[in-house]
């Protein structure tokens, strides 16, 4: 019995190791609760959308994790493991960053962002397959000839 108490205190301090080290959120939590994790360390996941932004020694990327994107502060260092940022052509990486959430950041004129202490790429981004759809493609040529018969009979029309 001695030792399950003893088991029972070391597995508590490792629990509250893991929330020291940033609580996991989606970016719904962030957007509505805002409050709540002010100017709290978090840990958040997505993928890196549109450009990395450079600014000197740092960067700005959006993160977007399914739901919504949110901006993240991280240093150039950290951009530089960045490869494709998820665009039409591109899957981009998928990252998890760590950092202290902002919920109204006076340094970046009061947006709401998060600074990263440290980033992880989890996943590679590659090129995405552009499929197109036969069924979308016939009807799109079908439409188009409707159209070019109308307009060339509204010019006959106008002789």
């Amino acid at each position: 019995m001695r030792y399950a108490g003893i088991m029972i205190f070391v597995l508590a301090l490792f629990a509250g190791q893991s929330v020291c080290f940033g609580q996991a959120v989606s970016s719904s939590d962030m957007i509505a609760y805002p409050k709540d994790f002010d100017n709290k360390t978090v840990t958040y996941s997505g993928e890196v959308i549109g450009d990395v932004m450079r600014r000197g020694d740092h960067a700005w990327i959006n993160v977007n994790d399914g739901r919504s994107a949110v901006g993240v502060w991280i240093t150039a260092a950290m951009a530089s493991e960045i490869g494709p940022a998820g665009d039409f052509k591109h899957t981009g990486d998928i990252v998890e960053v760590t950092g202290v959430f902002n919920r109204v950041c006076v340094q970046h004129g009061g947006d709401l962002d998060i600074h990263a202490q440290s980033m992880q790429v989890l996943r590679r981004g590659s090129l995405k397959e552009c499929v197109i759809d036969k069924v979308k493609k016939d009807w799109a040529v079908k439409l188009l000839g409707v159209v070019a018969i109308l307009w060339i009979l509204s010019l006959l029309k106008m002789r």
